[in-house]
């Protein structure tokens, strides 16, 4: 059962030149920086790859919520997330979203299975946040 409304979400940043440890309560802290593309290093997780993690998990856990919720049996997931950030006539910008998945359920499932993968898109906190698109790819496979 979730917990009531509202919820708060907090964390904290120890950085010196460069790079920082990201960490929130008991989750295990997180070397953070800049990209190589802004001449950070290569390493660490930046703010670009975070974003990208966190649609990628939102879409999963929501997609999680409706298939235990319709009793779909998932037998593997599998996805991958990608951003493009451009310069836009306001600047720097994310300008497109794509989230891959690929799903092995029952074949009697696979409708249901595209349908929630949908809906988890529709309802994802992170997507929802976003002013780029979010282009959704699935492929459902009948898995015996």
């Amino acid at each position: 059962m979730p917990t009531p409304f509202p919820h708060h979400y907090e964390v904290s940043l120890e950085a010196g030149y460069g790079e920082g440890v990201v960490s929130s309560d008991t989750r295990p802290p997180l070397l953070v920086g800049a990209p190589p593309e802004f001449d950070g290093r290569a390493g660490v997780w930046s703010p670009e790859h975070l974003l990208v993690s966190a649609l990628a998990v939102c879409h999963y856990t929501t997609f999680e919520f409706l298939a235990r919720r319709a009793g779909l049996e998932v037998r593997d997931y599998h996805a991958s997330a990608r951003a493009e950030l451009a310069k836009t006539k306001d600047g720097l910008a994310f300008t497109r979203f794509e989230l891959e998945v690929t799903l092995d359920v029952p074949p009697e499932s696979a409708e249901l299975a595209l349908r929630l993968l949908q809906n988890a898109k529709d309802h994802c906190l992170v997507a929802g946040a976003l002013k780029a698109p979010v282009v959704l790819r699935s492929v459902v496979r009948r898995a015996a």
